[in-house]
């Protein structure tokens, strides 16, 4: 598959496409494929960011040093929509915070514990967070977050603050991780075992990983997440 410029001076060989995807329900779908001897290979599917990156090489450009240029594409998001953004946050230790009835937990307050690897939801006026034993994919399957403040996934988020566009994926991991979890949510259990028990005995072991046995099963996938109708 050739193609000329408008001026006909140059042959273009076709080596990449960009194909739109469509469901029933108005979701859409956009995915990079390689063209080899005129066929359209499978492609991966790209978000907003790396289009953006590959709309800047396209086209004449003015400045000589913009060849140059390179767009750096945050490793952690997984997803993004227009009004929407899931990303990944990494294991990592930091410090807990609690303002509950619960001495056992005060007392870990400002302590440092063990944060498994967790997926964030931003979309609309709502925050959700799930866990997960390993960096995900699509059919990657989600895990109760074993934190308080949330329900079924879906974040009691402090006083005043809403899902606004204008917060980072930064901001958003600052707002959450430095709050101070006040109440258990509404899902049964967020750990096997007790967790005004696990949160000291992790806390005082110094564990370096959080275990993933204590793990509950959300029923749910990473796909399933991304498909989920938004509520009007």
């Amino acid at each position: 598959m050739k193609v000329r410029d408008e001026y006909g001076k140059s042959n273009f060989e076709a080596v990449r496409s960009l194909i739109v995807y469509r469901n029933k329900q108005g979701q859409t779908l956009c995915t990079l494929n390689t063209v080899k001897d005129g066929k359209v290979l499978p492609g991966e599917a790209v978000d907003g960011g790396k289009l953006a990156g590959l709309f800047r090489m396209i086209g004449t450009i003015a400045d000589p040093a913009d060849s140059m240029k390179m767009v750096w594409q945050d490793p952690r998001i997984l997803a993004i929509g227009a009004n929407s953004i899931l990303w990944y946050a990494a294991p990592h230790r930091a410090e807990i915070f609690f303002s509950c009835l619960t001495k056992a937990l005060m007392r870990c307050s400002g302590k440092i514990f063990p944060y498994p690897g967790l997926v964030f939801l931003a979309r609309k006026n709502t925050l959700r967070v799930f866990a997960v034993k390993s960096r995900p994919n699509l059919k990657t399957r989600l895990y109760h977050a074993p934190l308080w403040n949330i329900s079924n996934g879906a974040v009691c988020l402090p006083w005043g603050i809403r899902n606004d566009e204008s917060h980072s994926i930064d901001e958003w991991e600052k707002i959450f991780f430095t709050s101070a979890f006040s109440h258990p949510g509404l899902t049964a259990k967020v750990s096997r075992t007790r967790y005004e028990k696990l949160v000291p005995a992790l806390i005082r072991s110094k564990a370096r990983k959080f275990p993933s046995g204590e793990l509950i099963p959300a029923n749910i996938t990473i796909q399933n997440l991304i498909e989920e109708k938004q509520k009007p």
